[in-house]
């Protein structure tokens, strides 16, 4: 294993990190509601899996409480959803453009080229994953769809036209 190798493989880990981190923190996920614990011992589970008051006074209180905890986990389930489509689409576009840097920068400086491409590759791999987080079938497929078709033209160009442009 030779040190262009290695040098390789840490520009795309970092280049990928650096997207990731940086979309967190300039899109920061949001926050789950946290369950109440006022109610804590104060509840029962029943066999489908619902929270019941066990009895008394508070038991009210708790059902209101719980009430609002799950209405407030339903936003947050939609708030994360969509924040996940947006990482996910916004990590797709860089992967993109990192891989088009690559192409433009591959006859001039090899080395940083596959660094760009693994960590675009990389970038490309984030964004699938986040975008299979959503609960929307079709911009599932969309994503999986948009990472095979720059998977294939980067494959197609970096591999296959560079040796028929080394040929010639």
């Amino acid at each position: 294993m030779g040190l262009k190798f290695l040098y390789t493989i840490f520009v795309g880990l970092l280049i990928a990190s650096f997207v990731g981190f940086g979309i967190e923190a300039f899109y920061p996920t949001p926050s789950q509601p946290e369950y109440p614990t006022a109610c804590e011992g104060k509840m029962s589970m029943t066999p489908d899996g619902t929270s019941v008051p066990v009895s008394g006074s508070e038991s009210e209180e708790c059902n209101q409480l719980i009430k609002e905890y799950n209405a407030a986990g339903d936003r947050y389930q939609e708030e994360n959803n969509i924040h996940n489509r947006n990482v996910s689409l916004i990590s797709l576009v860089v992967s993109v453009i990192i891989l088009a840097a690559s192409l433009a920068l591959a006859h001039k400086l090899n080395i940083l080229a596959d660094g760009l491409v693994l960590g675009g590759t990389l970038t490309l791999f984030y964004g699938i994953i986040r975008g299979l987080m959503t609960d929307q079938a079709g911009y599932r497929f969309a994503v999986v769809s948009v990472g095979l078709l720059a998977t294939l033209v980067i494959g197609y160009l970096k591999f296959v036209r560079g040796k028929e442009d080394s040929a010639n």
